[in-house]
Formats: structure tokens, sequence, C-alpha cells
């Protein structure tokens, strides 16, 4: 498996971009980025969380614990074409924590809790577009 650092620059230089934007959306400066493309600093889990979203990979992916992202089923999502990086950040974020989906303290599972989920980012998509006045093409 490949470690962070390696993982890191593999996903950012198959995705064309460069370390000055990376660091800039993570507000941080180029050379502290490079220092954690390069291992010389830790990665705290907050930054990874913002760069798993960023280059839309699950954290696991990011970190080398596993070798294909086929489990992240947010990478799997058709977005909006107008959908920004933060917007799906944004929207990640919303399910990101795994916790289940209850109805009147039950947990709705499989092929229902997927159907909340859809709905959900149904409903998600659509406030984003109204509040950001973005249009649909």
């Amino acid at each position: 498996m490949s470690s962070y650092p390696n993982r890191i620059r593999e996903i950012r230089k198959s995705q064309h971009k460069s370390g000055v934007e990376v660091a800039q959306y993570l507000r941080i400066s180029p050379q502290f980025f490079y220092n954690l493309e390069t291992g010389k600093r830790t990665l705290t889990s907050d930054v990874a969380s913002k760069l798993a979203g960023y280059f839309n990979v699950s954290v696991d992916y990011l970190l080398g614990r596993q070798n294909d992202d086929k489990n992240n089923n947010m990478r799997n999502k058709s977005f909006p074409e107008w959908a920004t990086k933060e917007d799906i950040a944004d929207f990640r974020k919303m399910l990101e924590d795994e916790q289940p989906v209850l109805f009147d303290g039950i947990p709705i599972e499989g092929e229902k809790r997927q159907r909340v989920i859809d709905i959900l980012s149904g409903l998600f998509w659509e406030e984003k577009l109204k509040k950001d006045g973005k249009k649909k093409d």
C-alpha cells in the first residue's frame, strides 16, 4: 500500500492540480502543503478530510489504507455540472459521519437507507441552487 504522502501527490497529479492550487484551497502555505506531501509534516484529520473532499476520494484511500476508492459511494455519485469543489465538500460533510438513518428511533437500513440518502441529496442540491443563485443548464 502507498503511504499517504505518496498517495496525495499521486492524486494531485492525476487530477492535474498544482501544489499551490491545493494549498490555496486548504488555506495553508505552499511550503506547508509540500511538507505534507513529502511526509515532513503530519497530516491532521481536519486537513485529511478537506483533501479527501477536494479530490473527491475517501479518507482511507487518501491515507493509503485502501488501494482503490470503489467503496466510496460519493465518488460515483453524479453532481450537478455547476457544483464547485466546495459545494461537493459541503455535501460530503453532510453525509460523511455514516451515522445511522433513524425514523422514530428505528434504524433505516439497506435499500431504504439509500433511498433516504438519495432524497436528502436531491433536497441539498435544490437548496444549494436556490441559495447560490446558480442556474441549471
